[in-house]
């Protein structure tokens, strides 16, 4: 059962969280293109091949962005719970910071168990991949 305090933590998380995701995820995505624009000049490829590609690199960039997406979002949101001095009311309050940070582990689990489901049938994509 969630308490309010656990759905704010909760909320006040995947805010930066998604924002964090669809950042680093456009800076991967653009330094794979960057790294690799020089196979694909000239080949004659289809936009629909290009789209097929880029959707199947974003598939291997995932595995790769979301665990810094977790780190940076978990900074953020408990900085901004620091400098509102959220985590000062709730010391306060005699909640300890064991129980302040048992959400996002829960939701860090959750996204980690997620990813090791993504990446282990990862597979069946890159093998896709290799046909384009």
């Amino acid at each position: 059962m969630l308490k309010i305090l656990d759905r704010y933590i909760i909320k006040t998380f995947f805010g930066p969280f998604f924002f964090i995701f669809s950042v680093l995820f456009f800076i991967f995505i653009v330094n794979i293109i960057w790294v690799q624009l020089g196979q694909f000049m000239g080949k004659g490829l289809s936009y629909w091949q290009i789209l097929k590609l880029l959707f199947y690199l974003g598939v291997n960039v995932i595995s790769m962005v979301l665990p810094l997406t977790i780190l940076l979002a978990s900074i953020m949101s408990f900085g901004e719970f620091g400098e509102r001095y959220e985590l000062a009311a709730m010391k306060a309050a005699g909640i300890p910071l064991t129980r302040v940070m048992t959400p996002l582990l829960g939701i860090s689990t959750a996204l980690a168990i997620m990813l090791f489901f993504f990446s282990n049938n990862k597979k069946i994509l890159d093998d896709k991949y290799d046909d384009i």
